[in-house]
């Protein structure tokens, strides 16, 4: 006999919401397989702002849809935050599919949601696909709040030519690593944030202070080169 699962308050809140839409289909497995009580389904379906012709439809019909309907249902409607839910709060979940169909979002926020919470994911396979987004926002979430995150690999493509959003690199480099130095120093140069560069070359060690300077001397603004020289005590004064 399979154990019985217990609802929580997420997926009832998801349930009011998709009956309340009329997608009655995502009710019916829950009783089926045990989740939860025929009771509180009926009280659920009471509550929801549909027709009373429609509600008894519904509490006839609870026992006739299969469990995997509820995980088709979530992957079909392709909501990236329904899918990284379900993975995350229903432990019989199919992990790989729901992990392919958070790859195909692009979301790079939900994939790092979902390589940091959900159990039994591939954390390389999903840095991988962040990789191939080329933000380096998106790089330094990942690299920074996933356990295991492939860090050297992470960093590797926050200096790619091909990268945008490099500003980024002096988060990488004061709060995750800074192996490549170099590297990042031309990234958070092409990312053309000027507080940035300066925050790189006052707090990263091994900064190339020079191409820095010469990079903010380039663009221009007196008062940028002002702060410069200020907040980075080796910067050429002369």
């Amino acid at each position: 006999m399979k154990e019985s699962i217990k609802m929580n308050d997420y997926l009832m809140e998801l349930f009011k919401f998709t009956i309340g839409k009329g997608n009655k289909c995502l009710i019916y497995p829950l009783v089926k397989e045990g989740i939860v009580s025929e009771k509180s389904v009926v009280k659920t379906i009471n509550d929801a702002d549909i027709e009373s012709e429609e509600k008894s439809k519904l509490a006839k019909e609870l026992k006739d849809v299969p469990i995997n309907e509820l995980e088709d249902i979530v992957v079909n409607a392709n909501d990236v935050e329904d899918i990284y839910e379900f993975a995350k709060y229903v432990k019989w979940a199919d992990i790989n599919r729901l992990s392919k169909a958070i790859v195909e979002s692009k979301d790079a926020y939900s994939i790092t949601a979902f390589a940091r919470e959900v159990k039994g994911v591939s954390v390389n396979d999903l840095a991988k696909e962040v990789i191939n987004l080329h933000d380096g926002r998106a790089i330094y979430t990942f690299a920074y709040s996933v356990k295991g995150a492939p860090i050297k690999e992470l960093e590797k493509s926050m200096c790619d030519p091909e990268t945008y959003n490099t500003n980024f690199a002096y988060d990488f480099a004061k709060n995750v690593s800074a192996n490549d130095v170099e590297g990042l120093t031309n990234a958070v140069i092409k990312g053309k944030s000027i507080q940035d560069m300066i925050a790189f070359a006052r707090d990263i060690k091994g900064a190339n202070i020079r191409k820095i300077e010469n990079a903010i001397i380039k663009n221009g603004n007196a008062r940028d080169i002002y702060e410069f020289t200020k907040e980075v005590p080796r910067a050429n004064k002369k």
